[in-house]
């Protein structure tokens, strides 16, 4: 017999501007509390909050790593969408993340191939915010 999709919700903010919960699912077997009460979900979840015509109608955790009682990475596929007016109005933006804290990643590619660098835990698109001193520092 196959293990049920665990399933819960979470609060964020509708483009209407009122609180909204959406659906948070996962793999069979994963503790979906975890991912709901990391800081690094927290903090993505408002920082998509933040964009206005950005909107998430769900979450769906693929893996959560844990490193011992922390929460190492978690990748989750979420259903994005954007708002961008005129005859489109509203489309589907990629929402593939792979979250890993507050540190710079790389993916690694062949040789010569571009690197894909993050320092922020967030969909596809977003706004760019200053860097901290502390990267600047180390980035100098």
């Amino acid at each position: 017999m196959d293990s049920p999709v665990p399933s819960m919700t979470f609060q964020m903010i509708a483009p209407s501007g009122d609180p909204i919960d959406v659906p948070l699912t996962g793999e069979p077997g994963l503790d979906l509390t975890k991912v709901a009460e990391a800081q690094v979900f927290k903090d993505w979840a408002s920082n998509v909050d933040k964009d206005e015509k950005l909107f998430i109608e769900k979450v769906h955790v693929q893996s959560l790593d844990m490193f011992g009682p922390r929460v190492g990475f978690i990748k989750f596929v979420s259903t994005a969408k954007v708002h961008v007016g005129g005859e489109k109005g509203v489309i589907n933006v990629p929402g593939i993340v792979f979250m890993r804290g507050g540190a710079v990643s790389a993916v690694p590619r062949p040789a010569r191939a571009p690197r894909l660098l993050s320092s922020r835990a967030r969909v596809a698109i977003s706004v760019l915010t200053p860097r901290s001193s502390m990267h600047r520092s180390l980035c100098s």
